[in-house]
């Protein structure tokens, strides 16, 4: 299994095949930084990269303020309301409060 992206205060260096050119090394305690790397992993990322790069739980507290393709969001949006009960497409702030409790995938299910 894939190490999961460290902390929060962390610098990382993009490999080659998410970020070809320009400036590959991101400050994570920086938001615009932060945002970056999410924006870049979520449209070029394999799905390895996905795991290791992308944090659920920060992906939503960042939802209104990434800017992704619409298919992207599209697709976290299913996964969000599919895995957590959230709806998405109205914005972080809105899924969030009109959410229950999680559900269970129907693999998940006893």
């Amino acid at each position: 299994m894939e190490e999961k992206l460290p902390g929060r205060d962390t610098v990382v260096h993009l490999p080659l095949h998410l970020k070809w050119s320009g400036p590959r090394t991101y400050d994570l305690a920086d938001p615009a930084d932060k945002r970056r790397v999410y924006e870049i992993v979520l449209r070029e990322g394999r799905a390895e990269d996905i795991r290791r790069y992308i944090d659920p739980d920060e992906l939503i507290r960042m939802w209104d303020e990434i800017v992704v393709p619409d298919q992207v969001r599209a697709a976290w949006a299913d996964y969000f309301r599919f895995r957590r009960g959230l709806d998405m497409a109205r914005g972080r702030r809105d899924a969030q409060q009109a959410a229950g409790p999680p559900r269970k995938a129907p693999s998940e299910e006893v």
